[in-house]
């Protein structure tokens, strides 16, 4: 997976904001988005990028990069949605 810096905050941005959707993060999920932004090779200013552009208003999901990486943003999506048991209503309804 080839990303951009920008390209990397804006795919931990969507996981951020649906793990954030509930209006909590638990213990697992900020696991999972750490592990994921290691995964993707993003350092901790991206992701502390990517936490600030999820918390404006009118931020929606962006999948980026080749298809492959798209694919793999929904895939990060679902998983930190459901790492902790259950996928909440509100992080549903962010898909």
């Amino acid at each position: 997976m080839t990303l951009t810096y920008e390209e990397k905050i804006t795919y931990l941005a969507n996981v951020v904001l649906v793990a954030r959707a509930d209006g909590k993060l638990s213990p697992k999920e900020t696991e999972a988005i750490e592990k994921i932004q290691k995964t993707i090779g993003a350092r901790k200013t991206e992701l502390n990028k990517a936490y600030k552009v999820a918390e404006t208003q009118d931020y929606e999901i962006n999948p980026v990069g080749h298809w492959a990486d798209k694919i793999k943003n929904l895939e990060d999506i679902v998983y930190v949605s459901m790492v902790d048991g259950l996928m909440d209503e509100k992080e549903n309804h962010r898909f």
